[in-house]
Protein backbone atom coordinates (compact mmCIF):
# COMPACT_ATOMS: atom_id res chain seq x y z
CA UNK A 1 0.00 0.00 0.00
CA UNK A 2 1.31 3.48 -0.89
CA UNK A 3 1.45 6.13 1.71
CA UNK A 4 -0.34 9.38 0.71
CA UNK A 5 1.50 12.66 1.03
CA UNK A 6 0.24 14.98 3.78
CA UNK A 7 0.65 18.79 3.29
CA UNK A 8 3.30 20.68 1.34
CA UNK A 9 7.00 20.11 1.11
CA UNK A 10 9.49 22.68 2.35
CA UNK A 11 10.52 23.52 -1.22
CA UNK A 12 6.91 24.23 -2.24
CA UNK A 13 6.45 26.57 0.74
CA UNK A 14 9.72 28.37 -0.03
CA UNK A 15 8.62 28.92 -3.64
CA UNK A 16 5.30 30.40 -2.49
CA UNK A 17 7.08 32.72 -0.01
CA UNK A 18 9.51 33.84 -2.73
CA UNK A 19 6.64 34.63 -5.12
CA UNK A 20 4.83 36.61 -2.43
CA UNK A 21 8.05 38.52 -1.69
CA UNK A 22 8.56 39.47 -5.34
CA UNK A 23 4.96 40.61 -5.70
CA UNK A 24 5.16 42.67 -2.49
CA UNK A 25 8.43 44.31 -3.58
CA UNK A 26 6.65 45.56 -6.69
CA UNK A 27 3.25 46.37 -5.20
CA UNK A 28 4.25 48.32 -2.06
CA UNK A 29 6.31 51.07 -3.79
CA UNK A 30 3.67 51.39 -6.49
CA UNK A 31 0.98 51.81 -3.86
CA UNK A 32 3.08 54.40 -1.98
CA UNK A 33 3.51 56.41 -5.20
CA UNK A 34 -0.23 56.22 -5.79
CA UNK A 35 -0.99 57.47 -2.26
CA UNK A 36 1.46 60.38 -2.56
CA UNK A 37 0.07 61.42 -5.95
CA UNK A 38 -3.49 61.29 -4.64
CA UNK A 39 -2.51 63.42 -1.62
CA UNK A 40 -0.80 65.89 -3.95
CA UNK A 41 -4.10 66.57 -5.74
CA UNK A 42 -5.28 68.60 -2.73
CA UNK A 43 -2.93 71.33 -3.97
CA UNK A 44 -5.11 71.76 -7.06
CA UNK A 45 -8.21 72.58 -5.01
CA UNK A 46 -6.24 75.29 -3.20
CA UNK A 47 -4.78 76.50 -6.49
CA UNK A 48 -8.24 76.83 -8.01
CA UNK A 49 -9.35 78.81 -4.95
CA UNK A 50 -6.61 81.42 -5.37
CA UNK A 51 -6.04 81.40 -9.15
CA UNK A 52 -8.56 84.05 -10.19
CA UNK A 53 -7.71 86.33 -7.27
CA UNK A 54 -4.04 86.01 -8.09
CA UNK A 55 -4.66 87.05 -11.71
CA UNK A 56 -6.78 89.99 -10.57
CA UNK A 57 -4.24 91.31 -8.04
CA UNK A 58 -1.30 90.78 -10.36
CA UNK A 59 -2.91 92.34 -13.45
CA UNK A 60 -3.99 95.42 -11.48
CA UNK A 61 -0.75 96.10 -9.64
CA UNK A 62 1.89 94.04 -11.41
CA UNK A 63 3.20 92.72 -8.10
CA UNK A 64 2.36 90.20 -5.39
CA UNK A 65 1.79 92.40 -2.34
CA UNK A 66 -2.02 92.43 -2.40
CA UNK A 67 -2.35 88.70 -2.87
CA UNK A 68 0.15 88.02 -0.05
CA UNK A 69 -2.15 89.72 2.46
CA UNK A 70 -5.24 88.00 1.05
CA UNK A 71 -3.68 84.52 1.20
CA UNK A 72 -2.26 85.14 4.69
CA UNK A 73 -5.62 86.31 6.01
CA UNK A 74 -7.50 83.30 4.62
CA UNK A 75 -5.09 80.95 6.45
CA UNK A 76 -6.53 77.83 4.82
CA UNK A 77 -5.25 74.40 5.76
CA UNK A 78 -6.15 71.13 4.24
CA UNK A 79 -5.91 67.51 5.12
CA UNK A 80 -2.40 67.32 3.63
CA UNK A 81 -1.50 70.96 2.89
CA UNK A 82 -0.26 72.79 5.96
CA UNK A 83 0.37 76.26 4.62
CA UNK A 84 -0.16 78.42 1.52
CA UNK A 85 2.04 81.44 0.96
CA UNK A 86 3.02 83.83 -1.82
CA UNK A 87 6.59 84.39 -2.98
CA UNK A 88 8.12 86.51 -5.71
CA UNK A 89 10.18 84.61 -8.29
CA UNK A 90 11.99 87.23 -10.37
CA UNK A 91 9.15 89.50 -11.46
CA UNK A 92 6.53 86.76 -11.22
CA UNK A 93 4.33 85.72 -8.30
CA UNK A 94 4.20 82.18 -7.00
CA UNK A 95 1.75 80.34 -4.77
CA UNK A 96 3.80 78.06 -2.52
CA UNK A 97 2.16 75.07 -0.88
CA UNK A 98 3.79 73.31 2.06
CA UNK A 99 2.69 69.82 2.99
CA UNK A 100 2.19 68.75 6.60
CA UNK A 101 4.99 66.85 8.27
CA UNK A 102 2.80 64.05 9.66
CA UNK A 103 0.01 61.90 8.22
CA UNK A 104 1.34 62.58 4.72
CA UNK A 105 3.24 60.30 2.35
CA UNK A 106 6.98 60.35 3.05
CA UNK A 107 7.72 61.78 -0.40
CA UNK A 108 5.64 64.88 0.37
CA UNK A 109 6.17 65.33 4.11
CA UNK A 110 7.05 68.97 4.98
CA UNK A 111 8.01 69.68 1.35
CA UNK A 112 7.05 72.61 -0.88
CA UNK A 113 5.66 72.97 -4.40
CA UNK A 114 5.34 76.30 -6.23
CA UNK A 115 2.89 77.37 -8.91
CA UNK A 116 4.29 80.45 -10.63
CA UNK A 117 2.11 82.77 -12.69
CA UNK A 118 3.98 83.64 -15.87
CA UNK A 119 3.68 87.43 -16.26
CA UNK A 120 0.20 88.71 -17.06
CA UNK A 121 -0.68 85.52 -18.90
CA UNK A 122 -3.05 82.91 -17.57
CA UNK A 123 -0.31 80.30 -17.67
CA UNK A 124 1.16 78.69 -14.58
CA UNK A 125 4.48 76.94 -14.18
CA UNK A 126 4.77 74.25 -11.54
CA UNK A 127 8.05 73.34 -9.88
CA UNK A 128 9.49 71.78 -6.76
CA UNK A 129 13.14 71.31 -5.89
CA UNK A 130 12.21 69.03 -2.97
CA UNK A 131 9.58 66.63 -4.30
CA UNK A 132 10.60 63.74 -6.56
CA UNK A 133 9.20 63.84 -10.08
CA UNK A 134 7.31 60.57 -9.60
CA UNK A 135 4.95 62.27 -7.12
CA UNK A 136 4.27 65.33 -9.29
CA UNK A 137 1.96 65.81 -12.27
CA UNK A 138 3.68 65.43 -15.63
CA UNK A 139 3.48 69.20 -16.24
CA UNK A 140 5.51 69.88 -13.07
CA UNK A 141 9.31 70.06 -12.81
CA UNK A 142 10.59 68.17 -9.79
CA UNK A 143 13.80 67.24 -8.08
Amino acid sequence: MMKQQQGFTLIELMIVVAIIGVLASIAIPTYQNYVARSQFTEVFSFLNTYKNDMHEFYSEGGHCSGIQEYVSSSNQRGRYVDQVSVNTVGTDCALVFQFKSSNVAAGLSAKHVSFIIVGNSYQWRCESQEIAQRYLPTSCDGA
